[in-house]
């Protein structure tokens, strides 16, 4: 058995979609967003290591735990580009070890002086439902008791945040919880159930269209067949499905496989902060917790899609 709780939010400052989308964007573009709910977007200066360490540091805040106490961290990020200042030459040229040396400096800055250390990041969008599946089972199988889990991207200044057709708008911002085998006020973990479909990721959307709609039926289908066989009960029979910050039509094909109305997918974190990669849905559980409109006992699923991933995460209410 396991439970999440503490989560934790860190984001850059709240900019109006109109100001962040400057003089090169279309019009049409920002007023597809806000008609679809989304009003400003989070644009961070910080960085990614800077972004990961104030999430975290409020999840251990709010989960009261000693970072002595936390035996791993599994970080999820696909912002390989935000490596940070080289410490010297050597550093310099070996690239993708600046942001491993960063982060393993911010886990034992905060204390985490046991935590072993865990990377994700080829499920991109998809990369909360992979971290969490691999926390439940490693708390399940024993292996660890409490496990700090941190989602964290920026997007890259020189490619466009809002995307082709106002599908959304891309924010930077890490967001954690603790993932441990005590009962806490937050939510136990009932199942993680995943499904894949790598080939997707080579279909350009532009051409392959249909296919790409094809393998995300079979593939959602696939996975609402392995949630049921586990839970007892489709997908849609739950009290709250959480989606990414995308427009409802980018979601459209997911909820029409599930039998759901998209109108039930919740995305209200999309207002303030934008798509924000694998954080959408740990934003959108905070948030709804944090406002008591989960009540105990009321199972909530994290619907987290990656384009050539999909995951369901069942979380059960405590009180």
């Amino acid at each position: 058995m396991s439970y999440l709780h503490g989560i934790g939010l860190a984001t850059g400052p709240a900019i109006p979609l109109a100001q962040a989308a400057g003089a090169d964007e279309d019009p049409k573009t920002v007023l597809v967003l806000a008609q679809e709910g989304f009003s400003e977007v989070a644009i961070d200066e910080e960085g990614l290591v800077a972004l990961a360490r104030r999430a975290m540091s409020e999840t251990l805040e709010r989960a009261a735990v000693d970072p002595l106490d936390v035996d791993a961290v599994v970080l999820a990020t696909e912002s390989f580009w935000d490596v940070g200042a080289p410490k010297n030459e050597e550093r310099q040229r070996l690239e993708h070890l600046r942001l491993r040396d960063a982060l393993l400096e911010t886990f034992a800055g905060l204390g985490l002086a046991r935590a072993c250390p865990y990377g994700a990041w080829l499920s991109a969008c998809g990369n909360l439902g992979v971290s969490l599946g691999l926390s439940h089972a490693m708390v399940a199988a024993g292996q660890h008791q409490r496990i700090l889990v941190v989602t964290v991207d920026r997007q890259r200044p020189d490619l466009p945040r809002f995307m082709r057709g106002g599908a959304a708008v891309l924010g930077d911002a890490a967001a954690s919880c603790l993932v441990g085998t005590e009962l806490r006020s937050g939510f136990r973990i009932e199942a993680v159930r995943s499904v894949g479909a790598p080939g997707v990721a080579l279909l350009d959307p532009r051409k392959d269209f249909s296919r790409l709609v094809l393998e995300t039926h079979k593939s959602v289908r696939r996975l609402d067949r392995d949630f049921t066989a586990v839970i007892g009960a489709p997908l849609r029979e739950a009290q709250h499905v959480l989606a990414g910050h995308f427009h409802v039509d980018a979601l459209k094909v997911i909820a029409d496989t599930l039998k759901l109305p998209a109108e039930r997918l919740r995305r209200e974190g999309r207002a303030a902060y934008g798509h924000l990669d694998a954080s959408d849905n740990l934003v959108t559980l905070r948030a709804l917790d944090d406002q008591g409109q989960i009540a105990e006992g009321d199972l909530v699923v994290l619907l987290n899609t990656g384009v050539w991933t999909w995951s369901a995460v069942a979380l059960r209410k405590t009180a």
